[in-house]
Order: C-alpha cells, then structure tokens, then sequence
C-alpha cells in the first residue's frame, strides 16, 4: 500500500509532505551494506515512513542459521545525525555460521581480530542487536549472547581442542568476548572455565 499526502510542489520542504509505503515480503532477500551477508528467505512486514524504514514480525536466514523475531529499523537522533541501521532477533544455528560473522564481517576488526583461527562444530542459540552506522565508518555497536554446545571447539590460545563443549558466550562492543560457566574435555579430562577479554586480548581459564 503506498500512500502520499502533503505539498505536490517541486520545492516544498520536506516536512511539508508524507510518503508512506506498507508491504508484506514473502521469500524476500535483505542485503544491509556490502561487507555484511544478506539475510535469505525473509518473510516480513515492511513500514517506511519517509526515511525511516521499520521491519517486524520477521524471520529469515543467514547461512544455515534460522533468523525469528527479526526487528529491523532506520533511525536517526537528531535531524543532522547519521543515518544508523538497528537490527535486532533471535537465532539458532551451526556454531560455524557465529565463528563465520565474527571473523568474515567488520566485527572481525571490531573484535581485534582475537576469534582467527577458531573452529568449531555443534550448534548455537541465543539473541542479538547490532547498530550499523549508514554513512561514514564507524564502527557497529553489537550486543549478543548465546548458548553453545559443541562437540569440537578449537581455540588458537590453547594448545588442545576443547570436546564436548557446554556454556554462555557474550559479546559486546565496550567488553569484547566473554564466556562463563563453561563445561569440557580438555586433554582427556572434565575442565570447568571462563574466557575474557582484557586489554583487547582473550584470556582463557581453566581448572579440572
């Protein structure tokens, strides 16, 4: 449904006219800026009200990832600010489709690079939001967590594979990766441990 109301003149100020736009998507493709993955498969209801561009009741893909509660929005705080995409859901998926957009999106630059060389196979679930500035380069603002059970996790930092992996990662943009409470084999033994980021470099902790 498209709907236009306000001043049919060639140099009316903008806020002197309305264009609104309202849109169910079916089997649809989104694609936010070129360095980021498209999301697939997106079912949705799509709002634009002139710049501003609203996306609810969504699901999509990402990889072999399923994508729900997907909440898409444009947003801008003042007038003269940057345009700034807000992207939040919830996912569930291969843990290899997470170790993917932390090492081949801007996160990887984000994050310090710190996740290279991390392999994993099992599955992931959890939420996110991530604010992704429209013009300039700023850097995304992400906020995540999700749960991990692994059958196989390597991290370059340990000298061993982690099997049989169970806990909660976190990832934000003022603390990095964390993860707690986590449960593995390490060198053929039952460990109990915690990562971190300090000073911009990953700190792994375990006893057993």
């Amino acid at each position: 449904i498209f709907d236009y109301q306000g001043s049919l003149r060639r140099d009316a100020d903008a806020n002197e006219r309305q264009v609104s736009l309202y849109a169910q998507l079916e089997s649809g493709s989104l694609a936010f800026q070129p360095a980021w993955p498209r999301l697939e498969q997106v079912a949705a209801t799509l709002r634009l009200v002139n710049q501003r561009v609203m996306i609810d009741q969504a699901a999509g893909q990402l990889w072999d990832t399923a994508l729900t509660d997907i909440r898409i929005a444009t947003e801008r705080g003042q007038s003269d600010d940057r345009l700034r995409l807000h992207v939040e859901a919830g996912f569930a998926g291969p843990l290899q489709d997470g170790l993917r957009l932390l090492q081949e999106t801007p996160l990887a630059q984000a994050t310090g690079d710190n996740l290279q060389g991390w392999e994993g196979a099992g599955q992931m679930n959890g939420q996110f939001a991530i604010e992704l500035p429209l013009q300039g380069a700023t850097t995304p603002v992400v906020e995540a967590r999700w749960q991990v059970e692994a059958q196989r996790l390597v991290v370059p930092l340990l000298e061993s594979p982690l099997g049989e992996l169970a806990g909660q990662f976190a990832y934000t943009s003022s603390r990095g990766l964390q993860a707690t409470n986590l449960s593995a084999l390490f060198l053929g033994r039952r460990v109990a441990g915690s990562i971190d980021t300090r000073d911009g470099r990953l700190q792994a902790s375990f006893s057993g």
